[in-house]
């Protein structure tokens, strides 16, 4: 493998066998799979990283081909919802100025007047 002029012989090395290594343990990668991982590897990366810094349940960080998993399940379940849950999924069209609670409804929030005073204060154009 041909690594860029800023990796290092000694990492070069290291990420050669790490490489090797990691391809043995996912004997199903798909060519494009491959091609991510060697482009990533290429970089001075290790393919137990991944650059989105995703964590699995466990917080620990996963590797680069999990990762891409990852990212397809994500896309495949946006793909999979209706524009009104896309919007929510995404946060945009959700909550507006009105949603906030201002203490006068039966929220189980309550404002202190003198807050809620100053907030529309310093909010007011």
């Amino acid at each position: 493998m041909k690594f860029n002029k800023n990796v290092a012989p000694e990492c070069q090395k290291i990420l050669s066998k790490q490489l090797k290594e990691y391809e043995q343990s996912f004997p199903d990668m798909t060519h494009e799979e491959r091609h991510l991982l060697h482009m990533w590897v290429r970089k001075g990366n290790s393919p137990y990283e991944n650059g989105d810094y995703v964590c699995d349940d466990n917080c620990k960080p996963m590797d680069f081909v999990s990762t891409l998993h990852f990212w397809e399940e994500v896309k495949e379940y946006y793909d999979s919802l209706s524009e009104e849950e896309k919007l929510e999924f995404t946060g945009e069209g959700t909550l507006s100025y009105e949603d906030i609670p201002d203490g006068t409804e039966e929220s189980g929030f309550d404002i202190p007047d003198d807050l809620m005073e100053k907030v529309i204060t310093e909010v007011s154009f």
